[in-house]
């Protein structure tokens, strides 16, 4: 169950790592979309203001790269009298006439396990709230941490759980003696039929208890001090 759990844990860590690196790969189709948007503004106002002609397909691209923003990223757009297309994300322009600024992403600076998208100028966080980056960012900064500490919680329980039955001193195969390799005259016992007392009858000094697995090998070590005062009852 543990080499279960640890690879259900991996699998999410290595599932974060991929989101993080399709994450890069949208917010630079974003950047190369509105790229395209900024250069089809500047080719409309030289073909219909300068040559007073129609760019019906160059308004057509235009069209389509505006869709393909809007799936990536929430936008909004408005139209000019220069006939350009200024795109907005949130209230901050991510083309204006024939300009771009561009997006990118980074840490989080007050959480370095989470990616933030920003602006590339002025280090300002870009208002993601629709689109496929908005959704990545929600499953690998919401959802995937949720499930990881789920996991992290089951496993602390679980731990906490077979400790107490171990404490217990419950197994598949339950204890009834334990045999030391000192006779009883090392503790000082008799067979007398006096009350038996380990502390008054040891003298002074620790008692160390070593559990090993089937291996041989030590799993847990403690120590008990022993004082003549001691006593327990």
């Amino acid at each position: 169950l543990t080499s279960v759990i640890n690879e259900a844990y991996d699998k999410f860590t290595r599932f974060r790592k991929d989101l993080d690196s399709s994450l890069n790969q949208i917010v630079e189709q974003v950047n190369n979309l509105g790229g395209e948007v900024a250069r089809l503004n500047d080719a409309i106002f030289h073909v219909e203001t300068g040559l007073h002609s129609e760019a019906n397909d160059l308004r057509d691209s235009r069209d389509k790269a505006l869709d393909e923003l809007s799936e990536l990223i929430g936008i909004s757009y408005s139209s000019a009298d220069n006939e350009m297309v200024n795109v907005f994300v949130g209230t901050n322009p991510l083309v204006w006439e024939n300009d771009l600024q561009k997006l990118e992403v980074r840490r989080d600076i007050l959480d370095a396990s989470k990616a933030e998208v920003v602006w590339e100028t002025g280090d300002r966080n870009v208002d993601v709230s629709s689109g496929k980056i908005a959704g990545f960012l929600e499953v690998r900064d919401q959802l995937v941490p949720t499930y990881m500490d789920d996991l992290n919680s089951f496993a602390s329980t679980l731990i906490q759980e077979a400790n107490k039955i171990y404490s217990k001193g419950v197994s598949l195969n339950p204890l009834t003696a334990l045999e030391s390799e000192l006779s009883h005259e090392a503790f000082g016992v008799s067979t007398t039929t006096e009350d038996l007392n380990l502390v008054e009858a040891g003298e002074y000094g620790s008692l160390h208890f070593s559990f090993y697995n089937d291996d041989k090998e030590i799993v847990r070590s403690q120590g008990i001090l022993v004082d003549n005062d001691d006593s327990f009852d």
